[in-house]
């Protein structure tokens, strides 16, 4: 993997705010392509954004490994009127396996 987990974190969501969904589709595990499509995607996405409003921060991704080979990734958003947390699962490879927009409390560490 060229990049660290926490710059392929925030290299998706950069690429979720460019509406650019189909490069995040392209990055997701050759087995997992067929199940994710850049529409719903964009629609999860905006979808976040119309309830919380524009992105006004982005904060610091932390970084935990989850299971032999995975790690996740959980990148806290700032909106106009409320937050999410930004949660990816990237293999060893450095492949997304997973990807979801979750409550605030997500960006907190998970306990052993």
């Amino acid at each position: 993997m060229s990049e660290s987990p926490s710059e392929v974190g925030l290299s998706v969501v950069k690429l979720a705010r460019d509406s650019r969904f189909d490069e995040i589709r392209d990055l997701f595990a050759a087995q997992l392509r067929p199940m994710v499509t850049a529409k719903v995607l964009e629609l999860g996405w905006n979808a976040e954004l119309d309830r919380l409003g524009p992105i006004v921060s982005v904060g610091e991704p932390s970084i935990e490994t989850t299971a032999p080979g995975t790690t996740l990734v959980k990148i806290p958003i700032e909106c106009q009127r409320g937050y999410m947390t930004f949660v990816i699962s990237l293999a060893t490879t450095g492949e997304l396996v997973g990807i979801q927009l979750a409550p605030p409390s997500a960006a907190k560490p998970t306990a052993p």
